[in-house]
């Protein structure tokens, strides 16, 4: 997963230059406005050259010091950064010698190696934190599927975990023989439902070459990410790669964007997106609630239980807009239903409430699912995240819109949803936005909510 470890240490790296900006920054603001001497600072622009020298420099003493390391950077945290820092400091203070430049401050200069030194020290020490929590306790770890000879199993995944801190957690063995640990392989689409897996790492002997083509269309057919332990055996699928698991070669069969420098960017938005969405949503809060609860019993928030990435459960919110017996109203209204497949929607429903029509034609039911994008269960843009039922009624292929994270909007919301009868016309939408996933697509999508929003088409 060489790949995954270099989009991590660009995100570390964006992550260690905004942090020194912003040192420099409150250095100048400190020394400025706070520290004031009968010596004035210039301008802000007279000393951002400082930067120049000292970011470049900084990026190469993190790298030789083990900072974009993932098998260093857990040891003697303080100590190298306090060197990596040295270094910074030599080369700053030589280039303000050279350059004879008598008007720089020395109190900005020393403010900023401190602040910095701390701000990165923090993000260093929780970063260790973070990765060493999850290592331990499998926390957000790719949930794996193994399939082959438990101990072959075991023995390659120790060593990928002494090489790389690669968070991976094996759920279980599915046997090739017989029905040894979860089962045997026959039954490979029951177990990825049953234990929540997100891909399948086949450890498989060479005389099973010719025999694994069947398993391989199984988790093509859910969606699930494919993996073989191979370096000679080659399969002529789309969005087919070779890949390592530390020094380890394999297959990967992928039908999702397997691209972590833009799922990196992806989850950045909806970070960015959820905290301003959920901001927003505290302030909707104020005029929205009270008016739920002066129209009608009940809370008001609603939650109910969705299907999430690969089957992982969640608990959505919305503002209420239906009578606080509406899920029980359900089954008595399901001969209504205008669309045929596994999914519901009746016009005119009788379950919502006359202040819930106005909150769903102007979507502003949904802005508490901001949470759930801060939260990571969803993003802002996907599949439309559906109810365990209607997971239940689905056919087998229909899992493979369960791929991806469900979106807060997504192709269907913005293809005039209220003209959809058919849940097959649904899926086809997901599928395309799934197999033509790009951080374009997701702004593009983003423009277009906002625009049906604002005219108030497809909603209801």
């Amino acid at each position: 997963m060489k790949s995954t470890e270099k989009a991590v240490n660009l995100m570390i790296g964006l992550i260690d230059f905004s942090l020194t900006v912003i040192a420099f920054l409150i250095a100048y603001f400190i020394r400025s406005q706070v520290l004031q001497t009968e010596n004035p600072l210039f301008g802000l622009l007279s000393y951002t050259w400082i930067l120049l020298v000292f970011i470049p420099s900084m990026f190469i003493s993190l790298y030789l010091f083990g900072f974009y390391d993932s098998k260093k950077t857990s040891k003697h945290l303080r100590l190298r950064l306090l060197k990596a820092f040295g270094i910074c400091a030599l080369i700053s203070s030589s280039t303000v010698f050279l350059t004879r430049d008598d008007a720089f401050s020395r109190l900005l200069f020393f403010l900023f190696l401190g602040i910095d030194f701390c701000l990165l020290f923090a993000e260093k020490l929780i970063l260790r934190r973070f990765f060493t929590a999850k290592i331990r306790d499998n926390v957000g770890a790719t949930r794996v599927l193994a399939v082959g000879d438990p101990e072959k199993v075991k023995e390659t995944m120790e060593k990928i975990r002494r090489e790389q801190d690669l968070i991976f957690h094996v759920v279980g063995y599915v046997s090739l023989t017989d029905e040894s640990g979860l089962g045997n392989v026959e039954q490979l689409q029951e177990l990825v439902i049953e234990h929540t897996a997100d891909q399948v790492f086949f450890f498989l002997p060479k005389d099973w070459a010719g025999n694994i083509e069947p398993y391989l269309q199984k988790c093509e057919e859910l969606g699930i990410t494919a993996r073989l332990l191979l370096d000679w055996y080659r399969l002529p699928l789309s969005k087919t790669e070779l890949s390592y698991l530390g020094d380890s070669p394999m297959l990967t069969f992928h039908t999702v964007s397997l691209n972590q420098s833009q799922l990196l960017l992806k989850r950045a938005m909806d970070i960015l997106g959820g905290l301003c969405g959920v901001i927003l949503t505290g302030l909707l809060s104020l005029i929205i609630a009270p008016i739920i609860k002066l129209t009608s019993p009940g809370p008001v928030f609603y939650s109910q239980e969705r299907v999430g990435q690969n089957g992982r459960i969640f608990r959505i919110y919305k503002f209420r807009s239906m009578y606080a017996d509406a899920d029980r109203r359900l089954e008595e209204l399901k001969q209504y239903n205008e669309l045929s497949g596994a999914v519901f929607k009746m016009k005119n429903d009788p379950r919502i409430t006359s202040v819930g029509k106005f909150l769903r034609k102007t979507s502003l039911d949904e802005f508490p699912q901001f949470w759930n994008v801060l939260r990571g269960d969803m993003s802002l843009v996907g599949t439309r995240p559906p109810t365990v039922g209607e997971v239940a009624e689905y056919e087998r292929y229909h899992r493979r819109r369960l791929s991806i994270k469900p979106g807060l909007t997504g192709m269907w919301q913005v293809s005039g949803r209220n003209d959809i009868t058919d849940f097959e016309e649904i899926y086809q939408l997901d599928v395309q936005y799934i197999d033509h996933w790009s951080l374009t697509l997701d702004v593009k999508i983003l423009f277009r909510t906002v625009w049906t929003v604002l005219v108030g088409k497809g909603a209801e």
